[in-house]
């Protein structure tokens, strides 16, 4: 509410500002401004690209954003003060009207960046009261962290409510000033000031994006994974590989975490059980045009806390990025992870959940993601020799990814899939690649599917 009250508070200063100005000039200033909009928002990643922020890269957005804007803004505002330095006086009453919508319209695109620009920083899912999606904390209760040991009280701070993105949990603003600033820029960048990459193609949901970064990540660590140094890439991708069905558990959290389970006796009914034994069924896809994507995931050391080897992300802040038949870009998220053994197991994760790497020299991840349409993302392999199989058919041509899609994993780290090769079959067993797993959680039984 406090961030809402700032943004609204905000917006009538600058309305105010321009209603003093008189029309002319606040149309210009509003003109001006929507132009220093589009420039901050259109050019602030290739900025950022360009510097290549160091220990600043959490807040490496937001500070550009808004330098960008205002240096744009004062610019222009300057150049036009200079060529046009006379104003315009109209009747009276259409003067003051005309500069109080000029200026609600003027505050409401700076107001804008501004929300934008705090919802980039290394802030948690909360800023001054406001969340994009609804949060909520969990009180104490009895988690059994091994089961030798002692029952501990914890309690769980900022949970989503659903278990991923849903667009009923959205929250906006009294006055969605992000919103409108980031709609207006999205039509100009496919309208009158289109380039060769409008603002959708890259992104789908800006904010979603923002939230995603901030959410299950506890304050004070490494929110941003960067390759903006080409001899250091803190993320890369291994190998890919493609299914139509693998076996899965029913959980990758202990159930304490999932269910409200608060007294010893319920925390001790759960001792001695196989929290993560295989679920009933196995993680498949459900239409012929679906497809299960495996990505396997390397972290380099560079990319840890500075006070440990851990990797620390979640879901909401991994998106392989494809682009739909009108070019617009489309985001994946994963839904858990994989362990490759016996031809693979799949451990889901909502959201938000938090998942650990423990990282060596190069350690990382085999992330799943479900694909609605296969034909977005995979295409035929050119350089795939055209064998025949035993039976005398001619064999499918090896897959490859399509152009223009990529992955970025902690906002900063993108990494371009356009052709690399996808496997039909598991990927190969690497004891590198493993994700941290609570202590009760036991591995299932290998099984070759």
């Amino acid at each position: 509410m406090f961030f809402s009250v700032v943004i609204i508070v905000f917006v009538l200063l600058v309305a105010y500002i321009h209603f003093i100005q008189g029309f002319f000039s606040a149309a210009l200033s509003t003109i001006l401004t929507i132009f220093a909009a589009a420039i901050a928002l259109g050019f602030h990643e290739s900025v950022v690209a360009m510097i290549k922020p160091g220990k600043l890269a959490d807040s490496a957005n937001a500070i550009i954003l808004c330098s960008l804007f205002a240096v744009s803004y004062i610019v222009l505002r300057q150049i036009f003060d200079r060529a046009v330095p006379g104003n315009v006086r109209l009747q009276s009453t259409i003067d003051k009207i005309g500069a109080a919508l000029m200026g609600l319209v003027a505050g409401t695109c700076a107001a804008g960046i501004f929300a934008v620009a705090a919802q980039t920083t290394a802030f948690g899912p909360s800023i001054f009261g406001y969340s994009r999606y609804v949060v909520a904390d969990k009180p104490e209760f009895s988690v059994q962290p091994d089961r030798n040991a002692r029952s501990l009280s914890r309690a769980i701070f900022d949970q989503m409510k659903s278990k991923t993105f849903d667009e009923k949990d959205v929250n906006k603003l009294l006055l969605p000033a992000d919103d409108f600033v980031l709609g207006l820029v999205n039509t100009l960048s496919e309208g009158s000031l289109s380039g060769n990459m409008p603002l959708s193609a890259v992104h789908q949901d800006y904010l979603q994006e923002a939230f995603g970064n901030r959410v299950g990540i506890e304050v004070g660590v490494r929110r941003t994974a960067t390759n903006l140094n080409p001899s250091a890439e803190q993320v890369t991708v291994e190998a890919i590989a493609v299914r139509d069905k693998i076996k899965a558990v029913e959980d990758s959290e202990l159930p304490e975490i999932r269910k409200k389970i608060e007294t010893a006796e319920a925390v001790a009914a759960y001792n001695g059980k196989e929290e993560s034994k295989l679920a009933k069924e196995d993680l498949k896809t459900t239409k012929k045009e679906q497809a299960i994507l495996i990505i396997r995931t390397v972290f380099d050391r560079s990319a840890t806390d500075e006070k440990n080897e851990l990797v620390r992300f979640t879901p909401a802040s991994v998106r392989l990025v494809v682009r739909d038949a009108h070019g617009k870009a489309r985001d994946y998220f994963p839904i858990g992870t994989m362990d490759a053994w016996g031809g693979g197991t799949f451990w889901p994760n909502q959201i938000d959940d938090v998942i650990y790497v423990k990282v060596g020299e190069k350690n990382g991840a085999d992330l799943v993601f479900m694909i609605e349409n296969r034909d977005e993302v995979l295409v035929a392999s050119a350089d795939a020799p055209k064998k025949s199989k035993s039976d005398g058919k001619p064999a499918v041509a090896a897959q490859a990814i399509k152009a223009g899609i990529f992955l970025e994993v902690k906002r900063l780290a993108r990494i371009d899939l356009s052709g690399k090769p996808v496997e039909s079959g598991p990927l190969p067993a690497d004891p590198k690649i493993d994700v941290m797993r609570k202590a009760r959680l036991k591995a299932p039984p290998v099984a070759v599917p």
